[in-house]
């Protein structure tokens, strides 16, 4: 859902968690790939879904 651009409220609404929660995941997802900005990640789960998601669909 990040790279599709959707902001954490709604990612928390269609997961049923708190926005908390999505802000957690989405800080260790940042750490674990050694991102420092949401606009790195927007660009890396964009690329993401682009190149390695829909392939192994």
């Amino acid at each position: 859902m990040i790279g599709q651009g959707a902001p954490p409220r709604t990612i928390s609404q269609r997961l049923g968690i708190a926005p908390k929660t999505v802000e957690t995941h989405r800080a260790r997802i940042k750490s674990k790939l050694g991102l420092e900005t949401a606009a790195e990640l927007m660009i890396v789960a964009v690329n993401w879904l682009r190149d390695g998601f829909l392939e192994r669909r």
